[in-house]
Parts: C-alpha cells; structure tokens; sequence
C-alpha cells in the first residue's frame, strides 16, 4: 500500500525530520507504515510521564516512586503500542532517565529558608544529630552554619565538590549515597562501587575524615526494580567497602513494585528489608515507621548473637 500521502498531511517536527534524516527506511516503517499506531504509542507514552509528574506536584506520590511507578504503568499502557521493540526500548529508558534526572527542583534560596529554620529549632529545643539532605554547597553551608550534624548528600560530592570542601571544613558526618545520570552498566555491582569509590575519591581530596563517612547503596536511585532487589542482596559488598552503611529503603517503589501495594501499606516490605539489611552488615537505617522497625532490628541482633 503507497503511503506516502501521509507525507502531506502529516504534522512535521524536528524528531521526525532527524529521523529521516538518520535512516529513511526507519522513518518510512516508524511514521508511514506504522503511522496511527506509532502516533498512539508516542501519545500514550507522553501521556504518562504527564500524568506521573501532576500526581508528585498534588503531592500524590513521593519524588523517589515516579520510577517505579513508571515502570509498572508502563508496561501495562504503552509497551504493546509501539510496532518495533527496538523502539519500545528506546523510550522506556528515555523515561526512566527523565524521570530519574527529574528532581522538583527548586532554588537554592527557598530551600534555605524553607530548612535553617528548623534546623534551628531541632537544635534549639532536642539534644540530637541532624542531617540536612541536599547535594547543592550553598544549602549545605547555610544548613551547616545553622547547626547541622551530618551532610547527607545524594549524588556523593558528584554534584557539586564544594559539598565535600564544606563537610571538611565543619568537620561533620556525611553519608555519601550512589547514584548516577543514566541506568547504563557493564556489569552493576562492580560499577556502583566504582561510582561510589569516587565519591570517596572526593571526600579524601578535600580532606573529610575516613571515620566520619558513610555509604549508602542509594536503593531507587538509577535502578531498575531488579537492580534494587540485587543491592539489596549484596549489601555485604557495599559494607566490605571498609565504611558504616546506611540502608533507605523504606516504603520505596521497590517494595510497592514487587508487593503491589500503594505508598502507605509498604510497612513489612520496608522491616523485611530493615532484617536483610542488619544481616548483612548494615549499621544505620531511614524509615518512616521508628518502632516497628527498631523491634525487628532488636530482635534480628539478639538472633545472631546466639551463633
């Protein structure tokens, strides 16, 4: 069938034009041969990353569950769309890269008048260590002159190395987290920890003392759903690193993933997490609910020091 009509009426735009210009073949399969159904899949597929980011901004669902999310919506929405899985591939991954890149933003002014002022009252009215969590130098100045304990910092001094320059000059705790700008390994265990021995890299660079480091395997951060799980399992090779781990996984979209449950029923994933974390080696833990948490970890501990 000549299809070529669909030359004339169709609504041209720099992606199309770049795709006849790469490969004419790809071009007349994708938007000629294909074109409804190509045109459905590019529809849908934008349709939901839309949709994913106006149900974070109402506050919906949390920054760290757009991934997953996109993940399982995808594969039940917009996967059988497309005609070709080399380009079904393509923007799942541009997806996931998107959504993984996306971070809500804003300037460093808001963020430091939205958090001095509880650091401040934290320090003020409770007698604890408080971690201000931000990869950007000039939030983390302001947070630390205001009475800041430890430096959490999600890209590990990547980002911006002045964080690493900041944590050395206060002398403070940081947890240094994996993570990376696209979901691309060779082999994943081995590159996180090279990731991660980088950031460590920077830490002695600007003189951050050894003992006051930690690691944290950075769980829904540029991983896959099997990815989470795997880290997860190997978490005693994060540990055998030689620093203190930190585990966060709690009610992630690793757990909403492979359990089908929303947001808030996510609490015995996130323990059964907390148990394999203590049993390989993990010593610091983030979760929502405390005391749940606190139990299964007593009990863990007084389990293994029966061997």
């Amino acid at each position: 069938m000549d299809n070529s009509f669909l030359l004339d009426a169709m609504d041209w735009s720099y992606s199309r034009v770049n795709s006849f210009d790469q490969c004419p073949r790809m071009f007349y399969l994708t938007y000629l041969q294909c074109a409804d159904r190509i045109d459905n899949a590019f529809a849908q597929w934008g349709t939901l990353v839309h949709s994913l980011l106006e149900r974070y901004y109402r506050e919906q669902v949390e920054l760290w569950d757009l991934t997953g999310l996109y993940e399982k919506e995808y594969s039940k929405t917009v996967k059988e769309r497309f005609p070709f899985p080399r380009l079904e591939d393509s923007y799942y991954e541009r997806g996931i890269e998107y959504l993984n890149n996306f971070n809500g933003q804003i300037g460093d002014e808001e963020e430091i008048r939205r958090v001095v002022p509880v650091i401040e009252a934290l320090k003020k009215r409770f007698d604890v260590p408080v971690s201000i969590d931000t990869y950007k130098s000039a939030v983390a100045k302001a947070a630390l002159s205001a009475g800041a304990d430890l430096l959490n910092d999600i890209w590990g001094f990547r980002y911006d190395e002045r964080c690493a320059k900041l944590a050395a000059e206060y002398d403070v705790c940081v947890c240094l987290m994996h993570n990376r700008e696209t979901m691309e390994y060779n082999d994943f265990m081995d590159d996180v920890k090279k990731d991660l021995e980088i950031s460590l890299s920077l830490a002695e660079k600007y003189g951050v003392k050894k003992e006051k480091i930690m690691l944290d395997p950075g769980v829904g951060f540029a991983k896959t759903r099997e990815q989470n799980l795997t880290i997860i399992n190997r978490l005693e090779e994060i540990r055998a690193m030689g620093y203190p781990v930190l585990l966060g996984t709690s009610r992630k979209s690793v757990i909403g993933l492979t359990l089908d449950l929303p947001v808030d029923e996510r609490e015995e994933g996130t323990i059964a997490t907390s148990v394999i974390g203590a049993m390989k080696g993990c010593e610091f833990f983030r979760v929502h609910d405390v005391q749940k948490n606190v139990r299964a970890l007593r009990m863990t501990d007084a389990i293994r020091r029966e061997n």
